[in-house]
């Protein structure tokens, strides 16, 4: 019952790497109004722990707790290396170790795909090989006193950091920076400023602020501030003036320094503008290429939708015969004609559209096209429905489906499947995202022979 606390053994994992225990297993079975079976969420527990849990939420359909204290520990419990986990809600599970984290994320992707009553073989999630210091890209927010942090879990207040263990060492110099230069501003840009967002890729780095008005104070201050800590940065403003909105909402426009980040991956010479996406682990990020690369050579066509900053569609480029890139994002999308350019390639077409407008119209201008394969890689939202109708009426030969968002994935899958279209091929988790909950996954799904 709420505000009350008992002692209770934890049975399993929840999707978001809480632990959970059934009613009917222990001494909840006690309280009224809960039925046997139901479940109580605690975040922080872990699988055969014993834990003295405080009830803070109680509904028709389960509980929540939070630990108070640890009776019996989980051998696979492992000390936080974090100051702020558990109050920023950046990381989610950083109390286990890396072998508790992959089997969590290897059970999460069978658990979503049991949902959908997809019955095939999920494959063990692979490691990635670091496990803190692995992003190349952090979103910072910005409160209204210049704090510098990311929301916590409950209230979405403002956690002050000041460094994040999950990205590269550099991203305490911007934060530093940004201390030095939020000092220096009237109280009057205290609403200003919403976000900062960096990425840097060998010895250069890109800043992009969202900001709610153009001009910013102390502009040449900042810069110089910037050039003591980077030797090659280039600095963006992206305007937002939605209220309580902290995203891309326009083109971003350059400030000063660096306009592209340049980079030689899989012998293609990169360029990636402020907007332009790449993967946030380039380990994980270079498998799940390697992984494709081998699945679709002398591939006659390859459609490479939601295709970002090109350079997944100018790799494919190298071993099959004909590529297009469908990509929405205006800024990605000259990133990868520009990346086109460079590096010579003929056999590539990048589109700049939607790609449940452009996908259709593509399909049915390549109908004599013989061995066809598709790459989805969309937004947390999933497909449209229009994208999966083109593939069922189209049928390619071959579709592989990447997401970092299980339930969309799973959703837009038994789509495939329930069509009779269909089949699944493999499933591969990846831990593109270590100490977090959440899943890089690639599905792999071939037309099924006996329709």
């Amino acid at each position: 019952m709420k505000n009350n606390t008992y002692s209770i053994v934890i049975n399993d994992f929840g999707c978001n790497g809480e632990g959970v225990s059934r009613v009917k297993e222990n001494a909840f079975k006690l309280i009224k109004n809960i039925q046997d079976g139901k479940v109580i969420f605690v975040k922080n527990a872990l699988p055969k722990e014993e834990v003295e849990v405080l009830i803070t939420k109680q509904t028709s359909n389960y509980l929540i707790g939070e630990v108070k204290s640890i009776k019996q520990k989980s051998t696979q419990r492992i000390i936080p290396k974090c100051k702020y986990f558990g109050k920023c809600d950046g990381c989610q599970i950083q109390h286990m170790n890396q072998d508790l984290q992959i089997d969590f994320k290897t059970t999460a992707v069978k658990n979503e795909f049991a949902k959908q009553h997809i019955n095939c073989k999920i494959n063990n999630c692979i490691p990635s090989e670091n496990q803190f210091e692995y992003r190349n890209k952090i979103s910072l927010q910005v409160g209204l006193n210049y704090d510098i942090g990311f929301f916590d879990g409950k209230s979405r207040n403002l956690i002050k950091i000041d460094k994040c263990m999950l990205c590269e060492s550099w991203n305490e110099n911007v934060i530093d920076v940004f201390n030095q230069y939020f000092q220096t501003l009237t109280q009057k840009q205290n609403k200003v400023f919403k976000q900062i967002i960096a990425r840097k890729i060998n010895d250069s780095i890109l800043i992009t602020l969202i900001v709610a008005i153009e001009k910013l104070e102390n502009k040449e201050l900042l810069q110089n501030l910037l050039n003591n800590k980077f030797s090659n940065f280039g600095l963006y403003i992206s305007v937002n003036k939605i209220k309580n909105s902290n995203v891309f909402v326009n083109e971003s426009k350059h400030v000063c320094g660096l306009k592209f980040l340049e980079f030689v991956q899989n012998n293609n010479n990169v360029e990636v503008g402020s907007q332009g996406f790449l993967q946030i682990n380039n380990n994980i990020a270079q498998k799940i290429y390697n992984q494709l690369g081998q699945n679709l050579i002398n591939c006659d066509l390859v459609v490479n939708a939601y295709s970002g900053a090109g350079l997944l569609s100018a790799t494919l480029a190298k071993s099959c015969k004909k590529v297009i890139g469908i990509e929405v994002c205006k800024d990605a999308h000259l990133s990868a004609q520009k990346l086109k350019l460079q590096n010579n390639i003929s056999n590539l077409t990048n589109i700049l559209g939607k790609t449940e407008e452009e996908l259709p119209k593509l399909f049915f201008s390549c109908k004599k096209e013989q061995n066809v394969a598709v790459i989805l890689d969309p937004p947390r939202k999933g497909c449209d429905k229009v994208v999966m109708q083109s593939l069922i009426q189209t049928m390619p030969n071959t579709i592989f489906y990447l997401s970092c968002f299980c339930s969309t994935l799973t959703r837009d899958i038994s789509i495939l499947i329930n069509s009779k279209a269909y089949e699944v091929l493999f499933v591969q988790p990846y831990d593109m995202f270590p100490q977090t909950k959440h899943i890089e996954t690639l599905v792999c799904l071939m037309l099924n022979k006996n329709i």
